[in-house]
């Protein structure tokens, strides 16, 4: 499976579209966290794609209204709203757990599957005027790319002439 990207842009601007004023607090940070998160469950890693399990979803929600709340007082000028919503997505990889259901090629069973570097988050200072529609662009593309830039570990269990041995192999990306 993939994450649907497009489909995670388009819930966000619709949720943005249907408040009669912009909601830039609590709820709309709650909404953002939990739709990224349900998006996540549709990925997986990329060796063998187990999705993952158990993240951290609060704290992106508190970083995503942070950024919103600091936003609020930031009059003129560049403000960069996604280097925190950026850190809130390091940290609700950091240490996640994924499933340990696939296998990957030549391994019989996975004991353990964590993500050991939440990865690199790239953004850019935004101008206040800039519309909902294209912040969630904007945040979809810098999302995506950050996912390709976690990494992690699976333990599996390799067969041998003598029984099952553990093995750690590395994965790179998330998708």
């Amino acid at each position: 499976m993939a994450i649907n990207w497009d489909g995670l842009g388009s819930t966000i601007k619709s949720y943005f579209v249907t408040k009669s004023a912009p909601d830039r607090g609590t709820t709309a940070a709650k909404f953002i966290a939990m739709q990224y998160h349900v998006a996540m469950l549709s990925g997986g890693e990329m060796l063998a794609g187990n999705m993952v399990i158990k993240p951290n979803p609060v704290a992106l929600e508190n970083m995503i209204a942070l950024s919103f709340t600091r936003g609020y007082t930031v009059w003129s000028g560049m403000y960069d709203s996604l280097e925190l919503i950026g850190r809130g997505l390091q940290l609700y990889w950091m240490g996640a757990v994924l499933a340990p259901m696939i296998p990957p090629p030549g391994a019989i069973a996975v004991i353990n599957n964590i993500c050991l570097s939440p990865g690199q988050f790239f953004s850019m200072p935004l101008p206040p005027t800039l519309s909902d529609d294209l912040w969630v662009d904007v945040f979809i593309g810098v999302a995506r790319t950050h996912a390709l830039s976690l990494s992690g570990q699976m333990v599996v269990l390799i067969p041998t002439f003598f029984g099952p041995v553990p093995m750690v192999l590395p994965w790179f990306g998330y998708r």
